[in-house]
């Protein structure tokens, strides 16, 4: 499962997916990813030329998820070039990795070819926003196409504030999104934009068994869908974009929406990053709270492990420092 087009989280997955020891029967992507797949795959050279003119028409030097962000919030018009409405029919896509697999573009050097003619008037800002752009596309790219190598049956998510369905009951359930079939195409900045916004990563929910209580995964989720969220007590949620600030909404949701007596095991993974976690994570009401690498003491980490025995979480790791001197 993959929530959305950032590295970090990205990156995970391909690597599982190129290792031929580990297996998988599906994989889940975001849906927005195959608004423009077919053209990453097989019309590099066409989608390279309009991300350019996207890119130049783009007063706003914003890095790509904060570019993301901000259509997602409506701060940004969405492209509007589509007046058809037209769909792409996610079925068509498996006809198109193995078209892809026999040309083996890369769409790096394809960037290359188009450097000279098309990038000559963009602004410093506008040519890092388009590096970035190619790195997000190949990502894409990589991702689909190693999903598809490895015989999974590819499932797409595509974010809904809304409605949500999909996934396995009782085992893995989508909180703010629904499986599609069908995606709408979008013009090219917007949709890499939006394959990398935060507000719109997937979170998933595997409710409690006779066997385990609930875990809420976060990824950097801002809970502002509108979807309820199940809170149970000793579930373990993964604290959104690492506990960063800009995401103090998940708390505030926590807190107004728990009861008096809920309990939740919070877990924070992050590298060295001096500005996370916030002060929303410290503050958070748990007994328990656990990070991979703390801050600001980021001398050691560590690999956080959790037992269930039915009623409750359990693990030997060592819990949460962070903004202890």
């Amino acid at each position: 499962m993959c929530t959305h087009n950032d590295a970090d989280h990205a990156n995970g997955i391909l690597g599982f997916l190129k290792n031929e020891e580990l297996l998988c029967d599906e994989v889940w992507l975001p849906g927005i990813w195959t608004s423009r797949l077919k053209d990453i795959l097989v019309k590099p050279s066409i989608f390279i030329h309009e991300l350019v003119l996207d890119i130049d028409s783009n007063h706003l030097a914003y890095d790509l998820a904060t570019l993301g962000d901000s259509y997602s919030d409506n701060e940004l018009p969405l492209d509007n070039r589509n007046e058809s409405e037209e769909y792409v029919q996610l079925e068509e896509l498996y006809s198109d990795l193995e078209a892809s697999l026999e040309k083996n573009y890369d769409i790096h050097d394809v960037a290359q070819f188009h450097r000279g003619p098309y990038l000559w008037g963009l602004s410093p800002s506008h040519i890092e926003l388009f590096v970035e752009a190619i790195n997000a596309a190949k990502l894409i790219k990589d991702i689909a196409i190693a999903a598809f190598q490895k015989g999974a049956n590819i499932k797409w998510f595509e974010y809904d504030e809304y409605q949500c369905s999909g996934g396995i009951d009782g085992i893995l359930e989508p909180l703010n999104s629904k499986e599609i079939s069908t995606v709408k195409k979008r013009g090219a900045l917007e949709y890499l934009a939006l394959a990398m916004a935060n507000r719109q990563s997937l979170v998933f929910h595997s409710p409690s068994s006779s066997n385990a209580p609930a875990i809420l995964f976060s990824a950097d989720s801002n809970f502002e869908f509108k979807q309820t969220i199940p809170w149970s007590n000793g579930m373990i949620i993964t604290a959104s974009h690492h506990g960063s600030k800009s995401n103090s909404n998940c708390y505030l949701r926590y807190e107004n929406e728990r009861s008096e007596h809920l309990n939740s095991i919070w877990i924070r993974s992050d590298g060295r990053f001096r500005s996370r976690p916030g002060p929303w994570y410290l503050k958070i009401q748990s007994t328990q709270r656990y990070c991979t690498r703390c801050s600001p003491d980021f001398k050691s980490s560590q690999n956080v492990e959790f037992t269930a025995n039915k009623s409750e979480w359990q693990s030997s790791s060592i819990a949460c420092t962070c903004g202890q001197k």
